[in-house]
């Protein structure tokens, strides 16, 4: 039956909790939640919208499991658009023995137009518990969290969505509070909606009062574009929306409906003039949006009236392109401990904000003190006479060059950069306020630190290792010392039977006795299996973790480590294009990313400015990704030892011309903190130009993008994440050469959409994966696999994926494929353990887990099983 509303209706109906052969209420034991075994009378459904329940009854919900209206149902599967504010009408409603009227499940609206639902006469609403409404409505003593407000006014609905930048905002709760003339309320915290929710996912919504002006913020950056769906307006009802901006902003574009709304610099709008009118704020840096039911054609359906706001720094007409500006620096060097060469003849002192002005080139040849925020504008030198130099601040902000040796010689000191904070600490501000985070090092000018030369990066075991063995043998002579730390890849199916070990003594170029003795087993034996020149080798990787350069973050219970970000920044307000690019070789990074953020260890974004390399580098203690690359070309990562990291090793995202030679990845944990949730994650050791995690969707394809002689060793998903190429490609020719991995869920991850009818993948050696060496995920009428090595995986090639997609043909030739190897490990080998899928609750990490997994709107590894 349809109600006045335009919904559903129930009508002239009985509820009762108990009866007297059934003294208590029946328990629900097929709901899995904290309510479990509690009986409603009547929920509000996940689908209701405008429903009307009228003329009816609720008896006998009296005891301590039995509630008469619930507003939620299916609460662990919040996927509908309303969700949140949905409005539902009750009228003549009459309880007996019933004092347990409401358990509220999510935020929703009762409007009583006789009182009956809260014993009184008068027209009434109730509503869930929100800061931002308590100076409109009171407490409603009687039930419990509730509020009761004016019937006059109308609950409204807001979805908002669609946030860019979108990295900034994700995971964030949203700001609201009521902001009228008369007075302001406490600010509500709206939680952030993530992927399980849908319409909108990755956003918020809230429910508003008509007739007043809400203030909305978030923590990090502003806007530069946002989506707003409002439904439940009335005619004759309005409310107004306020956001800040820190940002400069030339002006905003609104559109109502796909329609643009001009606004307004000068006065607020009044009501009478519709959705989508606005008034920009240029003084106090505010952008006041009015909703209004005058023209809003979608009340009484499930549509909702669409606003899009995008913010733009530039005019209309556009920003005149800056130019690059080059600065003539002085021709002699300063000295830090020279009080005479700093302003005011002082030298900077402990937790001070400290300036290396654009014309000076400053040499540090004493140790400077723990700074603030330190701009360097100008030319910051490490000296090579400090045999140990350790620069501290909060906060770097570099539009200069920060050096240390130089590409012809080395660095042979010890340099240490240590950032700190935490969570809470003052964020980097750059360019018109925007918000960079805390415990950053913003790369805007050069970054070239070159440090010790190493012989051999990585290698791998010349000899078994068993637990318990306090020496190991390496294939390569190395120049490896004792202090310093090493890493161990896993020689099994369970990433996690990979370990780190310090040198106590080199024995000699190739052996080297522990400081404790090894935990696991690991292969050190070359296989005997070759077929058509290709060896199988599935040894041990070692990899040195020790530089004498050094980036870290101090470590803090939020798990907030050092963040540095290579940008490419346009101050239209300074008319100057700050280009960042760093040329790294031989830096240790310790602690770096930042816990459940979008902050990975070490980023490029935008950054094009000339060559930009990282070689022989080593990543550990990673609390995010250890290197993400987006919209950023040219670059080389070569030659680097990435261990430990929550999230991917290396993410790569709409970037050109990008070099990924000869690196050793192993270890990598879900990102998401409670058990269950890693079935969102998108995680590997590389992945390339395929998924866009923190944007939770797909990414264009990337040109020129070459992997050849990486291991990947060791993913809570997969090895590699890639595209697939023309078949016509050669496999000498092709963009992916002597590729391996090991110890994933899948080995390689094969994106088939080309621009042609058949797609390739060649290149790969995969073993000891518990589900697919290589598994294809969408469709491609014709596929080829070839000159790829596939050993000790439980299915080879998965021709139907775990996706449920699949190719029409394939064709596989030139490939070795070995069951079971000389080092089968987990079911083989007694030494090896089985690996423990459990995720442990207080890290929020662990190995593998079973069920389906899903990246944005594709679901990965639906139906895969275990090993």
């Amino acid at each position: 039956m349809n109600s006045p509303r335009g919904g559903a209706m129930t009508e002239d109906s009985l509820f009762v909790g108990h009866t007297p052969n059934m003294p208590s209420s029946i328990p629900h034991h097929l709901r899995d939640d904290p309510d479990k075994g509690r009986t409603f009378g009547f929920i509000v459904s996940g689908q209701g919208f405008n429903y009307t329940i009228k003329d009816s009854s609720f008896v006998n919900y009296d005891g301590s499991d039995a509630v008469a209206f619930g507003s939620c149902s299916h609460c662990n599967f919040p996927n509908n658009k309303f969700q949140d504010a949905r409005v539902t009408t009750v009228q003549n409603v009459s309880f007996t023995d019933s004092p347990n009227k409401v358990k509220w499940g999510s935020q929703h609206t009762f409007i009583n137009p006789d009182g009956s639902l809260v014993g009184g006469s008068l027209s009434t609403m109730v509503t869930s518990k929100w800061s931002h409404l308590e100076g409109v409505c009171s407490a409603l003593e009687e039930w419990d969290s509730s509020l009761e407000c004016p019937r006059e006014e109308m609950m409204a609905t807001l979805e908002i969505h669609s946030p860019n930048p979108f990295s900034y905002f994700k995971n964030d709760p949203m700001f609201v509070r009521q902001s009228d003339e008369g007075g302001t309320s406490d600010w509500s915290s709206v939680p952030y909606r993530n992927e399980k929710w849908k319409n909108p996912k990755n956003g918020w919504a809230v429910g508003l009062l008509t007739g007043h002006t809400y203030e909305m913020h978030w923590k990090k950056v502003d806007f530069t574009s946002i989506t707003l769906d409002v439904t439940n307006v009335l005619a004759e009802h309005y409310f107004y929306i306020r956001f800040n901006y820190s940002d400069f902003r030339d002006h905003f574009k609104i559109h109502y409906n796909g329609e643009e709304v001009l606004g307004s610099t000068v006065s607020l709008p009044v009501a009478s003039e519709g959705t989508g009118a606005s008034f920009q704020d240029m003084i106090n840096g505010t952008l006041t949006v009015l909703f209004s039911g005058k023209n809003d054609v979608a009340f009484g359906t499930k549509q909702a009236s669409v606003v899009k706001i995008e913010g733009d720094r530039c005019p209309r007409e556009g920003c005149p392109e800056p130019e690059v500006v080059d600065v003539d620096r002085e021709p002699f060097i300063r000295r830090w401990s020279n009080a005479t060469q700093w302003p005011n003849g002082f030298l900077p002192e402990h937790n001070q904000d400290v300036e290396v002005k654009e014309e000076w080139r400053l040499l540090m040849d004493i140790p400077p003190p723990k700074m603030k925020t330190l701009d360097i504008k100008g030319e910051l030198i490490f000296d090579e006479a400090m045999a140990s130099t350790t620069l501290e601040a909060d906060s770097i902000l570099l539009t200069g060059e920060l050096k240390a040796g130089n590409s012809s010689v080395a660095f042979m000191r010890s340099a240490t950069i240590i950032l700190h904070g935490n969570q809470g600490s003052v964020p980097l501000q750059i360019a018109g306020d925007i918000d960079i985070g805390p415990k950053a090092l913003i790369v805007l000018g050069k970054l070239r630190l070159f440090g010790q030369r190493r012989t051999v990066i990585w290698t791998r075991l010349a000899e078994t290792a068993q637990v318990g063995d306090t020496e190991i043998k390496v294939e390569s002579s190395v120049d490896w010392q004792g202090g310093e730390e090493l890493m161990l890849s896993s020689p099994s199916h369970d990433q996690h039977h990979s370990e780190t070990a310090v040198i106590k003594r080199r024995v000699d170029g190739r052996t080297f006795e522990l400081e404790e003795p090894l935990e696991f087993k690991h292969f050190g034996d070359l296989t005997n299996h070759e077929v058509k020149g290709k060896i199988l080798d599935v040894r041990t990787e070692v990899g040195l973790l020790s530089r004498n350069i050094k980036i870290m973050g101090t470590e803090t219970p939020d798990r907030y480590g050092a963040h540095v970000a290579v940008y490419r920044l346009v101050d239209e307000e300074a008319a100057r294009i700050f280009e960042g690019s760093t040329q790294l070789s031989g830096v240790e990074f310790y602690n770096g990313g930042q816990f459940q953020t979008v902050r990975s260890t070490f980023d490029f974004q935008g950054a094009n400015g000339g060559l930009s390399f990282v070689r022989n580098c080593a990543f550990h203690g990673n609390q995010n990704t250890a290197m993400y690359l987006k919209r950023a070309d040219n670059i080389e990562i070569s030659g680097n030892v990435i261990y430990e990291t929550v999230g991917s090793s290396v993410d790569v995202l709409e970037s050109d011309n990008i070099v990924l030679q000869n690196n050793l990845a192993a270890l990598t944990h879900l990102r998401v903190p409670n058990p269950g949730g890693e079935v969102f994650e998108a995680i590997g050791n590389f992945m390339i130009c395929c998924f866009d995690v923190a944007a939770n969707g797909p990414t264009r394809k990337c040109e020129g993008v070459t992997l050849t002689g990486n291991v990947a060793a060791g993913s809570f998903h997969l090895s590699y994440f890639v595209r697939g190429e023309s078949c016509d490609t050669q496999p000498s020719k092709s963009a992916y050469q002597g590729n391996v991995g090991h110890a994933s869920r899948i080995g390689v991850l094969f994106n088939t959409k080309t621009d042609g009818e058949c797609a390739q993948i060649s290149g790969f050696a995969i073993h000891h994966t518990t589900e697919v060496g290589i598994g294809f995920n969408s469709k491609t009428p014709r596929v080829e696999v070839e000159d790829v090595v596939l050993a000790d995986n439980l299915v080879g090639i998965g021709l139907l994926p775990c996706n449920g997609r699949t190719a029409g043909t394939a064709e596989i030739k030139d490939i070795v494929l070995v069951g079971n190897s000389d080092n089968g490990g987990c079911g083989y080998d007694e030494d090896v353990e089985c690996m423990d899928r459990s995720v442990t609750r207080e890290t929020g990490v662990g190995s593998r887990t079973g069920g389906s997994g899903s990246a944005g709107g594709g679901v990965l590894y639906s139906g895969c099983g275990h090993r």
